[in-house]
């Protein structure tokens, strides 16, 4: 699924998400408007029932409207369950959609989302706007129904006598007219609280990431203060946003009861007048009935779309974002090792390299250079990396950093991203990592569910899910930064060897100063000012002071 298909504006939005699962939406369409038909036909069969049977003394005819009567009850409930089951199936796989469809984004505009889309709000968009958007959409073979059932109980009403047809159309009209403004405002302060949202949760996010810097300087208390006065800012738009809500849902629920009690009072006078008859009495007490679920339906429905709009404006936003490094180059795949003339780094195709260094920011300028996230002179083989498409970029060198993200799905999902009937891949990329508890505690099947962001995880588990990730993925070169430095001393070493023997003959390199990693590799080079200093192998580069004091430093945490 290419991001550039993915449309950027909301309504379209709405269509291309639903788009696939249009078949199981158009099937419980229908059955909804076959249960609405049904729900319209028992009123009119039970004044027959009345009119023709009671009323006029006839047991054949009695007998004949109630078997009709039971027939036609009995079709309703197997009818209804499978228009409902058919309806929310799809939101599963539409909610998984969006997940993939985000993340193909991210992926294609690499650093393009930074500082357009904040860390929080792309959780936000992950997970809250991908399931409104799917629930909106499923609830709208409900709207249909309620539609249906309205426009039938008018027509029918209006048959028995037309004042009551007109009273029951303009009960809908009158609640439409009250409850439009209402979920007009209710749009705009959904859109202001989703704002606020997703800034709070960036600024969360953010801080999270740098506490310990924060604690350095004594910001953290400060940070606390200044985060809980807009938590109460959020608060209190949340209550109007609620207070809206309530609104609607009360004027719901109390305009269509009002109705049915309106109308019910004019048929009976007309049933008194002998204007209409006692059956065709009980029958525009059922159509009144009926409005009083097809207007609650339609205001839910509504008041979904409403919310989902807002949504699907963001994720909108969100997929108009572009790149910033333009796609241009060549459509080949070059050969050869990668080179970063800035740095003087070179990442051999067949070697497992360790980056060494004191300095974190340049050592992760020079990675983002080697993987075409920011542009530069770097060249793979004998053809300069701006030249190569995107496509080939990302599809065979992969970076690996703290900021890798697990979205919702299944570890299938999670750890194939292309072909997902490779088993066999996804169990051997487990084994590398030492990720083999995640498997067991998921069931031990890869249909086990990893929540968003991999919350159902521990801190550890979650690395050594996005290695594994990175590792299934078998590019020809993999660039990570500190992939281990959440686990254990034993489990980090067994992960070490293991990537290692895994990877031979294939280029990886790892921003590490850890021991361990440096015990693996065939080739380490050392750092410093952003310029590699010295190269050679671990037990080489000891004879220099300020080498070996960085190494054992890092042994000794």
């Amino acid at each position: 699924m290419s991001h550039s298909r993915v449309p950027t504006t909301p309504w379209r939005f709405f269509a291309w998400f639903v788009k696939p699962s249009i078949l199981p939406l158009s099937i419980s369409t229908l059955g909804f408007v076959g249960t609405s038909a049904i729900m319209v036909a028992e009123p009119y069969i039970l004044s027959q029932v009345i009119d023709q049977g009671l009323l006029a003394g006839s047991w054949e005819d009695f007998r004949y409207w109630m078997l009709i009567l039971l027939a036609v009850s009995l079709c309703y409930p197997p009818l209804f369950v499978i228009s409902l089951r058919m309806s929310l199936i799809p939101e599963a796989a539409l909610r998984r959609r969006g997940t993939q469809a985000i993340a193909d984004h991210l992926n294609a505009i690499g650093t393009g989302s930074k500082g357009n889309v904040s860390s929080g709000e792309m959780v936000n968009l992950a997970t809250d706007d991908s399931r409104l958007v799917a629930e909106a959409i499923t609830d709208l073979a409900i709207g249909v129904m309620a539609i249906a059932m309205f426009a039938a109980g008018t027509v029918l009403v209006w048959n028995i006598h037309p004042l009551l047809g007109i009273v029951l159309a303009a009960g809908v009209l009158l609640t439409a007219v009250v409850t439009g403004p209402l979920l007009g405002k209710l749009q705009h302060k959904q859109a202001s609280y989703r704002d606020a949202v997703g800034q709070l949760a960036g600024q969360a996010t953010d801080v999270v990431g740098g506490l310990r810097i924060l604690r350095g300087i004594g910001g953290d208390l400060q940070f606390t203060m200044r985060y809980r006065l807009q938590a109460m800012d959020l608060r209190a738009l949340g209550f109007r946003v609620a207070g809206s809500v309530s609104w609607v849902q009360g004027l719901r629920q109390s305009i269509p009861f009002g109705f049915v009690a309106a109308i019910t009072w004019l048929g009976a006078i007309m049933a008194l007048n002998g204007t209409i008859t006692v059956g065709q009495l009980a029958a525009v007490f059922g159509y009144a009935s009926i409005l009083v679920i097809s207007t609650t339906n339609m205001l839910h429905v509504s008041e979904r779309i409403v919310t989902a709009r807002v949504g699907a404006g963001r994720l909108a936003a969100y997929f108009a974002t572009g790149r910033d490094i333009p796609d241009t180059g060549e459509d080949n795949i070059p050969h050869g090792d990668l080179h970063d003339p800035e740095s003087g780094l070179t990442v051999p195709t067949a070697q497992l390299t360790v980056l060494v260094s004191a300095e974190s920011v340049p050592a992760a300028e020079v990675t983002k250079r080697l993987t075409r996230f920011s542009e530069s002179d770097a060249r793979w083989g004998a053809s300069k990396l701006a030249d190569v498409k995107l496509k080939h970029v990302r599809r065979h060198i992969r970076l690996l950093t703290h900021e890798d993200y697990l979205f919702a799905g299944t570890l299938r999902t999670t750890l194939l991203t292309e072909d997902r009937t490779d088993d066999e891949r996804a169990h051997s990329a487990l084994h590398v990592v030492c990720a083999e508890d995640i498997y067991t505690s998921m069931g031990s099947t890869l249909e086990g569910e990893v929540f968003e962001g991999g919350r159902n995880l521990s801190g550890g588990q979650r690395q050594r899910l996005c290695l594994a990730r990175a590792i299934a993925s078998e590019p020809t070169f993999l660039v990570a930064i500190e992939p281990t430095s959440a686990v254990d001393a034993h489990t980090e070493s067994l992960i070490a060897e293991r990537v290692a023997a895994k990877r031979a003959g294939t280029g990886t390199l790892i921003v590490t100063a850890s021991p361990l990693w440096l015990a693996q590799a065939d080739h380490v080079a050392w750092m410093r000012e952003g310029k590699v200093y010295a190269t050679g192998t671990h037990t080489e580069l000891l004879t220099h002071a300020e080498y070996r004091a960085l190494t054992s430093h890092e042994d000794q945490s």
